[in-house]
């Protein structure tokens, strides 16, 4: 459901008015009807404009005053207690720091996604309404396997914590950093932090639930040992970066699906590094130097030896001709290794 952001603050401010007597001038205040509409929305979407049409092709609609009024989209303060069961929220545009009490949606919340927005920390949507998002987030997981902290900074108390959200996507913004604050959701099963500005990965260690991470467009040059942080990892999406090694990507054992196009690999052996993990299935380098080598898509299968037919490179499996180049590479390089070891 489409809201835009004046109809959500004035539902916000008529909840804190007091409420007159309901037979009072014939019903003309009766607000419940639209109360109950509320709460039994699912899902809501909150734009800067009524016409979401127009929007789409302006997003500097949240700056400037709407109508002929002085009131500015992304100078309203709200909070979102009137839809209490929603399972999806979605922001286009509007800071999420506009919102002052977001707690009854916790319980329920199952996804979050805040495009185009210029929030720089995750902390600024999971949080929104916390005085004290700038403190150390502490570990939501059992005392007994939690790391110790020695640092003396406050830390956030657990109620802050999303015990059933599940995905989280925050494309399009200007995040430079994953803060801890994403430890507030222990089940996130899918992120999406695609078109940001994010360099290095990290505090991902205590989300033992997460399946899919979206990292495209972004600034991140090196892989190191995410095997320790990301190991039940089934897709990563590394697309448009500017990495150039694989070697950080070598024990990520639960990998299925890899999607590492557009980036700067140019040499075949860091094919090797995630050749060997055992369950991937697809593969995506094109639009890497590599890509534009000779025989590229051989080179690259006979990487992945007797497993080769299972491997869909580029969105595409190998055809008859590629896979009987590749097995005869696939033989010279066994051979190779062979004459190395002696």
């Amino acid at each position: 459901m489409y809201f835009n952001i004046l109809q959500v603050f004035a539902i916000s401010e008529r909840l804190a008015l007091p409420c007159p007597p309901i037979d009072e001038q014939g019903g003309k205040y009766d607000f419940s009807h639209v109360l109950d509409f509320c709460t039994q929305l699912a899902a809501l979407v909150v734009t800067p404009v009524k016409d979401s049409a127009n929007f789409a092709q302006d997003y500097n609609t949240v700056d400037v005053p709407i109508g002929r009024s002085n009131i500015i989209p992304n100078r309203l303060s709200f909070n979102l207690n009137a839809f209490r069961n929603l399972k999806t929220l979605k922001f286009s545009a509007l800071s999420t720091e506009n919102i002052v009490d977001i707690e009854l949606l916790k319980p329920t919340l199952q996804t979050i996604c805040v495009h185009n927005t210029t929030i720089t920390h995750i902390n600024q949507v999971l949080l929104c309404d916390n005085l004290h998002k700038g403190c150390d987030v502490p570990s939501l997981v059992p005392e007994h396997a939690a790391p110790t902290s020695s640092n003396g900074n406050d830390e956030l108390l657990s109620t802050d914590a999303w015990n059933e959200l599940s995905e989280l996507d925050l494309t399009g913004n200007l995040l430079t950093q994953i803060d801890g604050s994403v430890r507030t959701a222990p089940k996130l099963r899918r992120l999406v932090l695609e078109q940001n500005r994010i360099r290095t990965v990290q505090n991902l260690a205590e989300l033992p639930h997460l399946q899919m991470l979206s990292l495209s467009g972004n600034l991140i040059a090196e892989c190191v040992d995410w095997h320790l942080t990301m190991g039940n990892l089934v897709t990563l999406k590394l697309s448009q970066n500017k990495i150039k090694s694989l070697s950080g990507l070598r024990k990520l054992l639960s990998l299925v699906n890899l999607d590492l196009s557009c980036n700067l690999v140019d040499d075949l052996d860091e094919v090797d590094y995630v050749a060997n993990l055992p369950l991937l299935e697809t593969l995506r380098l094109t639009g890497n130097p590599l890509a534009g080598s000779v025989d590229y898509r051989p080179r690259v299968l006979a990487r992945f030896h007797q497993r080769a037919a299972e491997i869909s490179l580029d969105n595409e499996p190998g055809t008859q001709q590629e896979m009987d180049t590749a097995l005869v590479l696939s033989a010279l390089l066994i051979a190779r290794q062979r004459q190395k070891q002696k």
